[in-house]
């Protein structure tokens, strides 16, 4: 083989060299909200939380409290997430919206409606995100995301209304991670300048 040859040839094993080095990682929407301000309530035939057809969040400034392990959203503790419309149907259930810089997030049906506990509901809404954080950061592309939403009014009726709810993505979506890869990009130039030296040292 000829010296540019093998010239040609290590350099592609350092290229695959990095590629092989830049394991997935996972990246996530993984980020909680509550209300801050506003009035929740609900209509219920019963006058009882449990027994809710419709649930009101209130009006107020729906804040992130709470950011988990992989999230991509971009959003921190304090940032705030719009949500449209303002109520929960859960007879005649209509879409969701949410959104922040960077993000549509559209909830289309109900999966799960826990009405077991007293004062409390409990409510699985499944839909897609779509949305970068940044030019560099994981893109979510219609991938299903799970929120689980959370009301109790302690006390039962007559009493203040709270609730939460967390949005996880249900598909995590790789990313490439460079250091990891820089240790195997070190080899490969030891390697290229050995090859270049005995080239050199050749009478």
């Amino acid at each position: 083989m000829t010296y540019k040859g093998r010239l040609l040839g290590l350099l592609g094993v350092l290229t695959l060299a990095v590629a092989a080095g830049m394991p997935a990682q996972a990246s996530v929407i993984n980020y909680g909200v509550v209300p801050i301000g506003g009035t929740p309530s609900f209509t219920s035939p019963t006058g009882f939380l449990q027994d809710a057809t419709i649930f009101n969040l209130g009006g107020g400034i729906d804040t992130v409290n709470l950011v988990g392990p992989g999230d991509a959203s971009g959003l921190i503790p304090g940032s705030v997430v719009n949500i449209t419309p303002q109520t929960i149907n859960l007879v005649a259930f209509t879409p969701i919206v949410k959104t922040w810089p960077g993000f549509l997030e559209t909830l289309t049906s109900i999966a799960d409606l826990n009405r077991s506990q007293p004062n409390a509901l409990g409510i699985v809404l499944l839909g897609v995100v779509t949305g970068q954080a940044c030019p560099t950061c994981a893109s979510f592309v219609n991938t299903p995301i799970e929120l689980a939403f959370s009301a109790n009014q302690p006390g039962g009726p007559g009493h203040l209304v709270g609730w939460s709810n967390t949005d996880v993505t249900l598909i995590p979506i790789p990313t490439t991670s460079l250091p990891n890869s820089l240790p195997l990009f070190g080899a490969g130039l030891v390697g290229l300048g050995l090859l270049v030296r005995r080239r050199h040292q050749k009478p």
